[in-house]
């Protein structure tokens, strides 16, 4: 291709997606640009136009872009419209188009593993809900399986670390491991009844409520070294569990927590770590470890890292014993997840 190559956005409608992949409807790329139209609720029209199709060039070598910039319209039949630019990866340009029956409108753009799901409610600005995220697979019941990356940056927190946290599935990623920083996986449904629902659920045996922090399981896997899961019983602990259910079985090589409450080191010292905690898998495996006390990601190997790996659908991490803090007998966990690589 080259530069002049413009797009065209061919009018497939709202039509259910078939086959493996959402590439099944959607624009795809050609000479000049044409717009969409989709029926909302009340008998409004959704108008959606692409403006503008600029190409975004790496080395001068290149033959093909790198990213390509589609500047849009997108307006409905009382006269509202809002205009917005979506930075695409090669490949097709709108994979998936809906109007909820709540009136909002959804774009699923994208193609190549880099998807951007783009919301729109007539009066408001256009919303990005997805940047960047991996098509996984389509489940039998009408939903796409995706991946959302998390911020994981430690360094705002004076700590100096950074860390990646690559994921594996029985549904693996186009070109196996992901090297994004921190990724969770979600559901798109098709029918937009529901969007972007998190996969992975988590649970604990307690959690401190009575914090005016957010102390709930839920913030141990929110990729955010600054919020906790905090247990929430007498004592320091002992005893308290997290389970985090992942939601489709899963390939696991390792588990690891950030231990403690990382938001800052006066907060990690301030409250207990776990020392000796008891990690359980759906496939019947019991490991006990002793960490280290120090805010650093702690990874239990479950075997030699890609060779030896376990099919899991849930875990549960248990304290066993704590390092006390020096203010509060409260013990911490920062965050959770599967697969860590350390090192990168």
């Amino acid at each position: 291709m080259g530069k002049s190559v413009a797009l065209i956005c061919c009018l497939l409608g709202a039509a259910a997606m078939a086959g493996t992949g959402p590439t099944d409807a959607g624009w795809v790329e050609a000479e000049g640009l044409v717009s969409l139209t989709l029926p909302g609720p009340d008998g409004l029209e959704y108008l959606v136009e692409p403006l503008e199709s600029r190409p975004v060039w790496g080395e001068s070598d290149d033959t093909e872009p790198l990213h390509r910039v589609v500047t849009l319209r997108l307006s409905v039949g009382d006269g509202t419209e809002t205009v917005v630019e979506v930075d695409l990866s090669r490949g097709c340009v709108l994979t998936l188009d809906r109007v909820a029956p709540d009136g909002c409108l959804y774009l699923l753009l994208g193609g190549n593993s880099r998807y951007d799901l783009l919301s729109w409610r007539p009066g408001n600005d256009a919303e990005l809900l997805l940047e960047g995220g991996d098509f996984i697979a389509r489940t039998a019941d009408e939903r796409l399986i995706l991946t959302r990356d998390l911020p994981c940056d430690a360094e705002a927190y004076g700590f100096g670390w950074g860390f990646a946290m690559p994921m594996r599935s029985d549904c693996s990623p186009p070109g196996g491991i992901s090297q994004s920083l921190y990724q969770q996986y979600l559901l798109l449904d098709i029918e937009l009844e529901k969007i972007l629902e998190p996969l992975w659920l988590v649970s604990a045996s307690s959690y401190l409520a009575d914090d005016p922090a957010d102390c709930s399981p839920a913030r141990a896997i929110d990729g955010d070294i600054g919020t906790a899961w905090v247990e929430g019983v007498e004592g320091d602990g002992v005893g308290e569990s997290l389970t985090l259910e992942l939601g489709i079985p899963t390939e696991v090589w390792s588990v690891a927590l950030l231990p403690g409450y990382c938001a800052s080191p006066e907060l990690w010292r301030a409250n207990g770590r776990p020392r000796e905690v008891r990690l359980v898998l759906s496939d019947g495996t019991c490991l006990e470890w002793e960490l280290e006390d120090d805010p650093y990601p702690k990874v239990i190997y479950l075997g030699l890292p890609f060779a030896e790996t376990h099919m899991v659908s849930w875990l549960r991490l248990t304290i066993l014993s704590v390092y006390p803090g020096e203010r509060w007998a409260d013990t911490a966990v920062s965050e959770l997840t599967i697969n860590f690589m350390e090192g990168y």
